[in-house]
């Protein structure tokens, strides 16, 4: 362990009101204990607290000086004032186009497509946009403002320079959109707060009359797609009733049935005359012969019915069943063609409306005006920082100076050892 004459001699300055200070060697001899320490940092705390107590009307001078440099600096600074307008975004449920969609099943939205309304987040990525921002430093002519002709890139710099100045601000519980902006001009200020908002109303109009013609034109392909089905159907239909000779089939075979019902009770009877005049007068009776003609009769008109000979029920017994599902789907593909364009009508007409409309993004409950009290600089609390930081870093240079005067010729001395 290093011994105290290693290390160099205790060192005693002059703290400056005539008082000698004894100072401790910069290593100790020995461990210290807890104790020890704690008597060493609580000795260190207080005499710190003298040094500065004995310095504080430096140190006041000092921080005085620097609070008037403070507000002298803050003084140059240009006042910047805050234009605000706080709007409302209206409600976005889709208006009478959205009541319309509602109204129709699941089945006709998915055809027919349904919309959600926007957000807040809409808005804030309009009013953001590079378009909204190169259109504001054109209309200010922000680039001679903001001072920036001289730079290689003017108008991106205004750009950047413009969004650093304007703040958009949404309040969820409240529902309202506020934009502000801030500039040297309190006039100025307000007309681009205000103008921020005819650009919102004006570019959402273009983006929404864009979406209602890609609707609009959506709706009328596919309304003509189901009149064109429609037709088809219709056509079909007809061409299958004209070579089936059928008009209504449901009808149709319901006579059928009832005509062979009719035919094989006749032809049934027919038989038991005849069985009955053969059994009792033999074959060669012209009564029996004459109930055997109508007995081949009736079971010539039965197969005649049964192939589709008749002409007042041109049906035949086993074209029934593929007849009838055939007639089935040409009807069923009817019918929704015909509910399609029931439904796409007026979502049709409404989706026209809607293209044609003036549409308003945002209701202006307060217009920006130019602002009285301005904004910027806070120059009472530049002025207050600045005295804070004054006060910390003299006072962190007195005690290291205090440190460096009791210990810098150990410290130096023990340098000089270690290099030799």
């Amino acid at each position: 362990m290093a011994s105290p004459s290693d290390i160099g001699p205790a060192v005693s300055s002059d703290s400056g009101d005539g008082a000698e200070v004894s100072t401790a060697p910069l290593l100790a001899p020995s461990p210290l204990t807890d104790a020890e320490r704690q008597a060493r940092l609580e000795g260190a705390i207080w005499h710190g607290a003298s040094l500065l107590f004995r310095r504080k009307w430096w140190i006041m001078v000092f921080c005085f000086l620097i609070a008037v440099a403070a507000a002298a600096i803050s003084l140059q600074i240009p006042n910047r004032y805050a234009a605000s307008a706080r709007l409302l975004i209206p409600d976005s449920s889709g208006g009478g186009l959205g009541a319309l969609i509602g109204d129709l099943s699941p089945l006709a939205r998915g055809v027919l497509g349904g919309g959600g309304g926007g957000d807040y987040s809409r808005y804030i990525a309009i009013l953001t946009s590079r378009t909204v921002m190169e259109d504001m430093v054109d209309q200010f002519d922000l680039v001679q403002v903001y001072d920036l002709g001289e730079k290689e890139h003017p108008k991106q710099d205004a750009v950047s320079q413009l969004a650093s100045n304007v703040d958009f601000t949404v309040d969820i519980e409240l529902e309202f959109l506020e934009i502000s902006v801030i500039d040297e001009d309190p006039q100025r200020a307000a007309a681009m707060a205000n103008a921020l908002t005819a650009q919102l109303n004006e570019r959402n109009a273009a983006l929404a009359t864009q979406s209602a013609r890609a609707f609009r034109e959506y709706v009328e392909t596919r309304y003509q797609e189901a009149e064109d089905a429609l037709d088809s159907a219709r056509v079909a239909l007809q061409q299958f009733q004209e070579r089936n000779g059928v008009v209504e089939l449901e009808t149709m075979a319901q006579a059928y049935v009832e005509a062979l019902a009719t035919q094989r009770a006749e032809q049934a009877t027919l038989e038991i005359q005849y069985e009955a005049l053969r059994s009792q007068y033999g074959d060669e009776n012209p009564d029996v012969a004459a109930a055997a003609a109508a007995l081949q009769t009736a079971r010539r008109n039965e197969e005649t019915l049964l192939q589709g000979g008749d002409r007042a029920v041109p049906l035949s017994y086993r074209s029934l069943p593929s007849l009838g599902s055939r007639y089935a789907a040409l009807y069923q593909e009817i019918l929704i063609q015909a509910q399609v364009l029931e439904a796409s009508r007026p979502l049709l007409e409404q989706a026209r409306f809607d293209e044609a409309r003036e549409r308003v993004a945002v209701q202006v409950v307060d217009e920006a005006v130019p602002p009285v009290r301005k904004a910027e600089p806070r120059r009472t609390i530049i002025v207050l920082v600045s005295a804070f930081s004054a006060f910390l870093l003299v006072c962190a240079f007195l005690l290291a100076l205090d440190w460096f005067n009791r210990n810098g010729e150990a410290l130096f001395a023990r340098l000089r050892r270690t290099a030799a």
